[in-house]
């Protein structure tokens, strides 16, 4: 009986907490995923500055778990960022994260705004609504927002690469391999990563321990 009004008392504390994320003049589109996901999310916004989806800016919004990444278009504002970590065995600097901002150029943003339209990428439900996805705790898990108006497309894709019998995982995969290509993605990563100050960091789920250079004598 106490675990039971325990899980009731948790629920409760969640809905409340998820229902203050969106105000209510914010609708979400058919297909859209649950507020859970949207909690998550918002950690991310508040790191990285980015629109919020309760702001009277529209934007679209691609962001990736693995390699703690988000690329955002908007009438004011088109880049891309990348952000880690500071381990708690850090002994470079003392700040807490790094971030690493990429402009994005007009060409990249009419090929990403055209990629979108043609794929038909906003019709695309989240993947707790498509048949034979299959869900995972480790993998990649993209984040597809694109927000008009009032009108808020919440969409969560986990591991798409990963889906058997799934046309929508094929399109999704298909749309994050010719977006790498657009924005040169590995090469924006490993410029990110060279400019990393910290001797130890996390990225995604991967921790990672510089090794040391010892002086020759």
């Amino acid at each position: 009986m106490k675990k039971l009004i325990f899980a009731i008392i948790i629920m409760f504390c969640s809905i409340n907490i998820f229902g203050q994320k969106l105000s209510e003049n914010i609708i979400l589109t058919e297909g859209s995923d649950t507020t859970f996901w949207l909690n998550y999310n918002s950690k991310k916004i508040n790191i990285l500055n980015l629109i919020s989806p309760n702001s009277n800016e529209n934007f679209i919004r691609i962001s990736g778990s693995s390699a703690n990444f988000a690329l955002e278009l908007s009438e004011k504002s088109n880049k891309i960022y990348f952000y880690t970590y500071a381990g708690k065995c850090n002994t470079k600097n003392k700040s807490e994260k790094f971030i690493k901002i990429f402009e994005l150029t007009d060409k990249q943003i009419k090929e990403i705004r055209l990629l979108i339209d043609t794929l038909n990428i906003n019709g695309i439900s989240s993947d707790k609504f498509i048949e034979n996805w299959e869900k995972g705790f480790d993998g990649i898990s993209y984040l597809i927002e694109i927000k008009q108006d009032n009108n808020y497309s919440f969409k969560h894709y986990w591991s798409p690469h990963f889906q058997k019998n799934c046309n929508e995982a094929i399109i999704i995969q298909n749309f994050i391999n010719e977006l790498n290509k657009i924005i040169d993605y590995q090469n924006c990563r490993k410029k990110f990563i060279s400019e990393i100050p910290f001797d130890c960091y996390s990225i995604g789920m991967i921790y990672t321990i510089k090794a040391k250079k010892h002086k020759k004598r």
